[in-house]
């Protein structure tokens, strides 16, 4: 089948931006407007909904002209956040590896990429498992009181994390979290839980981001929602999808024929909250059993008292390092780096690092707006080849 797509405002800068003898052979410049026909059953509508900071969703079209030029089999998809790009390469036909340094990224790419086994996703199981869920007094009603959901929101959430811990299958516990975990995305104001902004939700004044709606719609019609997006898309996976155990890419192989790479960004001009600052409370559920000994007791959002992803990838003085040792690491290796604008690192340094390390070198960019935000950015793509 072939599905025609525009993709728009796509400009590319060669390695004639800055001083280089470097040139990918006969490649046309992609024109500012065009339609490229695309061989393969692409349909955006069927990738699950995202809810995450910097999720490539919206991206995904632009990436997919990118991408689907690339040549190689294998493909490391390092830092792999909501499973995404893996879904994408995986639907192209690639045989992808999986890889994130957070359990509940794990979970989720375990649910929608990963091999069941024997669970079945037939469309009334979650109704069912969530008719046996009832609301109980527990370790988030106790520690988390007043600050991301309200008090019967928490004790349904106590009462659900029972349940769920009663499952022997470990496919069905990460099938029943991925849809909790997008079902707390979408009840919290902006996504997030750096900042409790619980009182938005009892605020009676209009708000100019998410909807109230939203926001006041049960736990299970969140999950009843993200369970049916997860059945829509793992119809999309072609080749089987490795999901490694969590952990940093510095601790693994390099024999892939392409790498991708979408790091955290670290702001170049101001202070930037971590990715487990955000999204510490879903890493929470994912080590729900071993979660009242994570808890800073001091932290006024209830965070971890300890890191757990490493120093190098969570500290912006670290991070420059880290991020050029990463990727001079698969050097041998076709190396897709997605970025943005205005980040630390800028990318004139990491171009010139792409420049001393690949034969071949282009960096593409696209301007678009996240989700909350009426600001435009600028995504950037970098494509190294050995």
């Amino acid at each position: 089948m072939t599905i025609e797509f525009t993709d728009s405002a796509d400009h590319s800068v060669d390695d004639h931006s800055f001083p280089s003898e470097h040139h990918w052979g006969n490649y046309q410049e992609p024109k500012k407007s065009h339609r490229t026909a695309v061989s393969a059953e692409f349909e955006l509508s069927k990738f699950p909904k995202t809810r995450f900071y910097g999720s490539k969703r919206k991206q995904l079209s632009w990436l997919l002209h990118h991408l689907q030029e690339l040549r190689g089999t294998t493909v490391l998809d390092a830092f792999g956040g909501t499973g995404t790009v893996s879904l994408l390469f995986s639907h192209l036909g690639k045989k992808v590896t999986y890889n994130d340094v957070f359990r509940f990224q794990e979970i989720s790419a375990q649910a929608l990429l990963g091999d069941l086994g024997d669970v079945s996703l037939y469309p009334d199981r979650m109704k069912m498992f969530l008719a046996t869920v009832t609301p109980k007094d527990g370790f988030v009603t106790q520690v988390f009181d007043g600050l991301y959901f309200k008090p019967e929101e928490n004790r349904w959430l106590d009462g659900v994390m029972e349940k769920i811990s009663e499952k022997e299958s470990k496919a069905e516990k990460a099938v029943l979290l991925y849809c909790l975990f997008q079902a707390c995305l979408s009840k919290r104001p902006y996504n997030l839980f750096h900042r409790a902004n619980l009182n938005i939700r009892y605020s009676e004044q209009p708000v100019s981001f998410g909807n109230r709606a939203t926001w006041e719609k049960s736990f299970g019609e969140h999950m009843l929602l993200a369970y049916s997006e997860l059945i829509r898309g793992r119809k999309l996976i072609s080749n089987p999808i490795t999901v490694l155990p969590c952990g940093s890419v510095d601790n693994l192989g390099s024999d892939f024929d392409i790498v991708y790479m979408d790091p955290p960004y670290f702001n170049a001009h101001r202070h930037t909250e971590s990715y487990l600052t955000r999204y510490h409370f879903l890493e929470g559920l994912a080590r729900f059993e071993e979660w009242p000994n994570l808890i800073d007791q001091e932290s006024k959002i209830r965070g971890f008292s300890e890191r757990i992803e490493p120093e190098e990838w969570h500290s912006k003085s670290e991070f420059e390092s880290s991020l050029f040792s990463a990727i001079s690491n698969f050097s041998e290796s076709t190396v897709v780096l997605s970025y943005v604008a205005d980040a630390y690192p800028d990318e004139k340094q990491i171009t010139e690092h792409f420049r001393g390390t690949f034969r071949q070198t282009k960096v593409f960019r696209q301007e678009y707006q996240r989700s909350l935000s009426t600001r435009t950015r600028t995504e950037l793509l970098f494509i190294g080849k050995p």
